[in-house]
């Protein structure tokens, strides 16, 4: 799956609820500035003001952070989310990529332009979808040829990777039912270790320490049932970052890591994945990943027992195993062996469905953060009617 999968994982140590967090680079400051649609409307002139001053427009700032976009594809209802990079070193023309579905379908698919983004040119986005034994990896499923450039709306044709079909869309950005958010990521470095021999043939090392943090945005920043949602003050992250730095070391644990991705926004629902890692030599850091979903209604973490009928975890657990025997590597596993597993964890939800991640079953570091989805389709005999999740199943049209 893409959790923005692509699959959309993260840190909740530093989700602690301390109020609005301030801007801490000037990506923060563009992301914030970026038009939204239904967030919030410019004044009026004031009566009698000259007409030059009225007709006068603030230059548009660059379009960049991550967006929200509802509308259709050729009559489809679809959900489309894009994240845009300001220019840097890597990327000079800027970076886009995202994730769209359907609404009444919802397996993710993957958009991007990479190098060949121009802003302030017609968009074009390459769409792919997933291999299930390689998330990284994507299959051609078509391409989408804009009318115009990044903006708050979008329209133009979508056409098949032949390019025999052709369907028109129709995007606006909007964040009913949903929060407008970006993604702050800040990191530390310690002096440069002596020279050792994993150093031979590369640069020097630092111990470093690094976290992503979710931002609300907007009008969200003011509610206060998603208070406990929105990240520390610039100060407190930096303060944070300077106690794990001094914990890390050139000999022992070289670096503390946490992520944050968000896999569903929308419908009054917030599904995060983060993760917490720490790397002490190897090829992979030690790791741990744990999902968790808000309704954003209340700003309460969406438990089980709030969505899933009384008396079904027997059922479920069935549907989740079958899911896992369903893997491509579930033989490698040994998930196909007799029996079932011997939990049953906490699950995420993106558009496609409910989901675990193989690390919840001893995946090795390489796989650890492939996902196990359950279908709505097969999961929703097992909602309870009027829940949060319910309520999201309606809209969508699936319930």
């Amino acid at each position: 799956m893409l959790i923005h999968r692509l699959r959309y994982t993260g840190l909740w140590s530093l989700l602690l609820g301390l109020g609005a967090c301030q801007q801490s680079d000037s990506h923060s400051a563009a992301a914030s500035e970026a038009p939204a649609a239904k967030m919030a409307t410019a004044p009026a002139a004031a009566p009698g003001a000259p007409a030059a001053t009225q007709d006068a427009a603030a230059p548009a700032g660059p379009f960049t952070g991550t967006h929200r976009y509802v509308g259709t594809v050729g009559t489809a209802p679809v959900v489309l989310t894009l994240t845009i990079t300001p220019p840097g070193p890597e990327a000079p023309q800027g970076r886009l990529d995202g994730v769209y579905y359907y609404e009444r379908q919802g397996q993710p698919l993957i958009l991007s332009v990479g190098k060949n983004y121009r802003p302030g040119q017609p968009l074009v986005l390459e769409e792919g979808a997933p291999k299930p034994d390689a998330p990284d990896e994507t299959v051609p499923t078509g391409r989408w040829q804009a009318t115009q450039p990044l903006g708050p709306e979008l329209s133009g044709t979508w056409l098949s990777p032949d390019g025999r079909r052709r369907k028109p869309f129709h995007l606006r950005e909007d964040y009913t039912g949903a929060v407008r958010y970006e993604l702050l990521r800040e990191e530390a470095h310690g002096a440069t270790c002596p020279p050792g021999p994993e150093e031979e043939g590369g640069g020097p090392r630092r111990p470093e320490v690094s976290r992503t943090v979710l931002h609300l945005l907007g009008p969200d920043t003011l509610q206060p049932a998603l208070r406990a949602l929105q990240c520390p003050l610039p100060e407190q992250r930096r303060s944070q970052l300077a106690v794990e730095l001094d914990q890390a070391d050139c000999e022992g644990t070289f670096g503390f890591y946490g992520d944050v991705q968000v896999a569903l926004n929308g419908y009054g629902l917030l599904s995060v994945q983060h993760s917490e890692g720490e790397y002490a030599g190897g090829a992979y850091p030690n790791s741990a990943n744990e999902l968790a979903t808000y309704d954003l209604r209340t700003g309460r973490l969406l438990k089980r027992t709030a969505w899933l009928r009384a008396g079904r975890e027997p059922a479920l657990s069935r549907l989740l195993l079958r899911r896992l025997r369903m893997h491509p590597y579930a033989s490698s596993l040994g998930l196909n062996e007799p029996g079932g597993p011997a939990y049953l964890p906490e699950l995420g939800f993106d558009s496609e469905g409910a989901y675990c991640l193989l690390g919840d079953f001893g995946a090795p570091h390489a796989v650890q953060g492939v996902p196990v989805v359950i279908p709505y389709r097969e999961l929703r005999p097992l909602v309870q009617p009027g829940s949060a999740l319910a309520r999201m199943l309606q809209q969508r049209g699936l319930w």
